[in-house]
């Protein structure tokens, strides 16, 4: 009884664990499929309707961020990235 009560808790709690993950996002670190360029795209839809605005890229390993910056604001007038 005690071995099927441990495979109970080891399979409720690995079951836990991957859906952190997964709800963290550690299970996808691509930024092309995980979301993560969808939500910058989005976001900068709106901010294009802005005359001036500053982002950030904080941990801008890749450049990945910050191109996908520069492709995408093209209304805006005066705008600044920190990298």
């Amino acid at each position: 009884m005690k071995v099927a009560n441990k495979d109970l808790k080891y399979n409720i709690s690995r079951w836990l664990y991957n859906l952190s993950l997964k709800i963290d996002n550690s299970g996808n670190c691509n930024f092309e499929t995980n979301g993560e360029k969808k939500l910058l795209s989005l976001l900068l839809q709106e901010l294009n309707s802005k005359k001036q605005i500053t982002l950030f890229d904080v941990g801008g390993n890749v450049g990945d961020y910050t191109q996908l910056l520069f492709e995408n604001v093209t209304n805006i007038q005066n705008f600044s990235i920190h990298v």
